[in-house]
């Protein structure tokens, strides 16, 4: 069976062969509702597949799309990448996917790694410390950051709005009249996003006039957090403990279950990643909205690769806020204020 080509579509769809190019590169803007129905219609019944390689060699892109993740073990990430693939797929681009696994090094060599296979444009979730490597790469590329900011590049990026979703956090454990809160986060140093939420915990809890403690720990190493969770959690005071992400909130259950702790009892929880199994065991939580977060940078992205496709000109500067929810459960009511 003869191979259909850009041409055949066209004369089905009555168009030219650039309005078909346009389609396929994701460039609607221009183009009626009716017309883009049309061509996805024929393309779907034909089975047409354009061929990528031939395109990329004729425009000088390659249709591939880089993306570094910094912790593919936080389940937040999982998420992240499978909206972004997603969105992908349907604009005609593949994902070329590394993981830094937190590591400045290694974000280096998959920068230069990425750059090699000549993509079209890099989401980074980065860790830090290649600042001025990534400002370099953005003179020539289209780069979206996702959720961590580099402070003073002036570069795109998507996240959540931490600041607030803190205070809700804050407001409420201190009306439940626990003694004092702690926050248990991962290296500080490695993550902007940590950062922020740590300079605010710290801040809000000044204003409120409540006691509070921020302590970075390895997640990994459970007799660190057994020391630690043991010299905060006593009869005398209740302690409130905020943990930063999944992986914290997985070693502190751990250690609880262990020494055979009563959540609401003996110490409050709340965690800063909401997955369905949250609500199952009670776990006050704040949800961050990963799938708009991926679908926002994605959109972002593609603007800048198809704006300097246009007219060699880079995307625009922008910040783009998506709102989380904290959801209130269990974990995170004072027992004790309760007791008679």
């Amino acid at each position: 069976m003869k191979q259909l080509t850009i041409k055949d579509i066209a004369a089905q769809a009555n168009v030219s062969t650039t309005t078909i190019s346009r389609f396929l590169n994701g460039k609607y803007d221009s183009m009626s509702l009716e017309t883009k129905t049309r061509i996805e219609q024929i393309i779907k019944e034909s089975g047409y597949r354009p061929n990528n390689i031939a395109r990329s060699l004729k425009s000088k892109y390659s249709r591939l799309i880089g993306v570094i993740i910094s912790d593919i073990s936080n389940p937040f990430f999982s998420t992240l990448l499978d909206t972004i693939n997603q969105r992908a797929l349907k604009a005609g681009y593949s994902l070329l996917i590394s993981i830094s696994n937190n590591s400045a090094s290694s974000e280096l060599k998959l920068l230069r790694k990425h750059l090699d296979n000549s993509v079209d444009g890099l989401l980074i979730n980065t860790v830090g410390g290649n600042n001025e490597v990534i400002s370099q790469i953005s003179q020539s590329l289209p780069v979206v950051l996702l959720d961590r900011d580099i402070e003073g590049l002036g570069l795109p990026v998507v996240t959540s709005n931490n600041r607030q979703l803190m205070e809700d956090i804050l407001l409420h454990l201190k009306e439940e009249q626990f003694d004092q809160v702690v926050l248990l986060t991962e290296a500080l140093d490695t993550s902007s996003i940590r950062k922020l939420r740590a300079d605010a915990f710290q801040e809000i809890c000044a204003r409120l006039d409540f006691e509070g403690k921020v302590f970075e720990i390895e997640p990994k190493n459970r007799k660190q957090i057994e020391k630690l969770t043991a010299a905060l959690v006593s009869k005398d005071r209740i302690t409130a403990f905020i943990a930063a992400n999944t992986l914290v909130l997985q070693a502190l259950l751990e250690q609880i279950s262990k020494k055979g702790w009563q959540i609401g009892s003996d110490l409050g929880i709340v965690s800063f990643d909401d997955f369905p199994w949250s609500s199952f065991i009670g776990i006050s939580s704040v949800q961050q909205d990963s799938v708009k977060i991926g679908s926002e940078a994605f959109k972002i992205l593609l603007n800048a690769i198809n704006t300097d496709n246009a007219s060699g000109k880079k995307g625009s500067e922008c910040e783009k806020i998506v709102p989380g929810r904290f959801h209130i459960r269990q974990s995170s009511i004072n027992k004790k204020r309760l007791e008679p």
